[in-house]
């Protein structure tokens, strides 16, 4: 008996799974990509707000297991699994998560239908943007995890400090935030088909431009004047007086420039003359 009843709730939770499945195929998401302090909780935030179209601005909000992409990387859950336990955040119409920059692959087999935005920012300063986030020093040859609150409170981040499970190789801190600011680079500049890019400092030049744009872009009609909305401050704002090779150091700066220099040309990004803001 006990074993019948058993065999039948597995068929019921995989019957049950499969027709969620098929519900999220039909989803016409627009996610927004791209790497953490980046832009992309802003345009996000604003596009939502143009449009009136309800937005899942961090599906970490709902996900309170840390370790899900190491899980999803290494084969150790699949992410339509993951999708279907997070269903109500994915069914949004727009969906603003820097982590699903890295599963690209996974959306588009799982969302056939949905549209995807990437937001670019210099390097240079998308890595002193979460350094200050995190409030850890540029100029460090390494960090110990433990010495910063916020990476014992929110263990997360320590998968953005180590590159490795993106398939990238770094020595330290400096080496796997370049990494992961090239990886999404490089996943743009391969599918640019596929992608309405945002530059981060196109969007500060004239944001209710490029938002009523993006939003015809992406197929919505702009219903609200964000003219008002537009300098609300979505996150902490960073200590951006600091020039940049004091606070990243001669050695991390370089380092930097060497991981990401080539892929940041292509944006038309260079290391003389950055726009620092935040």
């Amino acid at each position: 008996m006990k074993r019948r009843i058993k065999s039948e709730l597995i068929n019921y939770n995989h019957r049950r799974e499969i027709k969620s499945l098929k519900e999220i195929e039909s989803f016409q998401t627009v996610f927004v990509l791209g790497t953490q302090k980046s832009g992309t909780t802003a345009i996000a935030a604003l596009l939502a707000k143009a449009t009136e179209m309800p937005v899942t601005l961090d599906l970490l909000d709902s996900v309170k297991d840390s370790s899900w992409p190491l899980r999803i990387s290494y084969g150790c859950q699949s992410f339509a699994s993951f999708a279907v336990k997070y269903k109500k955040d994915f069914s949004k119409p727009i969906v603003k998560e820097p982590w699903l920059t890295y599963f690209y692959d996974d959306l588009v087999r799982l969302f056939p239908d949905s549209r995807y935005i990437m937001v670019m920012r210099h390097p240079l300063d998308t890595i002193r943007s979460v350094l200050n986030r995190l409030r850890i020093p540029g100029n460090l040859e390494s960090i110990d995890y433990d010495d910063y609150s916020i990476l014992r409170d929110k263990k997360i981040w320590r998968l953005a400090l180590n590159s490795s499970w993106n398939g990238r190789l770094s020595r330290n801190y400096i080496e796997a935030l370049a990494h992961r600011w090239d990886v999404s680079a490089k996943l743009y500049l391969n599918n640019k088909e596929s992608f309405r890019l945002v530059r981060y400092e196109d969007f500060l030049r004239d944001k209710k431009h490029v938002i009523d744009i993006l939003a015809q872009n992406m197929g919505f009609s702009v219903k609200y004047n964000i003219f008002q909305d537009v300098d609300i401050q979505y996150q902490r704002k960073g200590n951006n007086e600091i020039r940049f090779i004091e606070f990243f150091g001669t050695k991390n700066y370089e380092t930097i420039i060497k991981i990401c220099g080539d892929s940041a040309g292509k944006f038309g990004y260079d290391f003389s003359t950055p726009i620092s803001v935040i």
